[in-house]
């Protein structure tokens, strides 16, 4: 006679598609770029720790992000629109509060003293020297605040 021996192992993961596994990569890299740039600022910044950060080789990080430049670019626009949404959001939650100054207080604390506005603002340090991100990150930050 012979048990039966249960199936204990995991059902297998449903495969990612390419476009996942691609947002999933380029997501990583923005947040590693982030992270890099808080620690060592934008002078010191280079795409090999980013990589390295992110758990991506070189070449998926450079596939999506040839220069340093696009990487910060791309980094900057994703947390631009995502500081831009959570403004209106807390916009919205101040609207419908008893109390809209401590709601937009709180925000503002949370955004002024947080990661995003710490690299915008190490962006905005290097607009001012280096012409490249003078030309495609200040309007890119100009259009947020025209909306």
């Amino acid at each position: 006679m012979t048990d039966a021996i249960p199936n204990d192992s995991p059902r297998p993961r449903k495969r990612r598609t390419q476009e996942e596994r691609r947002r999933s990569t380029q997501g990583r890299v923005l947040a590693a770029t982030i992270a890099v740039l808080l620690e060592r600022g934008y002078a010191n910044l280079t795409t090999a720790q980013v990589a390295t950060r992110a758990k991506v080789s070189r070449g998926a990080q450079l596939n999506y992000f040839p220069t340093k430049h696009a990487l910060l670019i791309a980094a900057a626009r994703q947390f631009l629109d995502t500081a831009v949404a959570d403004a209106r959001a807390a916009g919205d939650r101040a609207r419908r509060a008893a109390d809209p100054i401590a709601v937009f207080l709180a925000y503002s604390e949370d955004f002024f003293l947080g990661r995003a506005y710490a690299a915008m603002q190490e962006l905005n340090l290097a607009a001012r020297t280096n012409p490249a991100m003078k030309r495609d990150y200040v309007p890119r930050s100009e259009e947020h605040t025209s909306e």
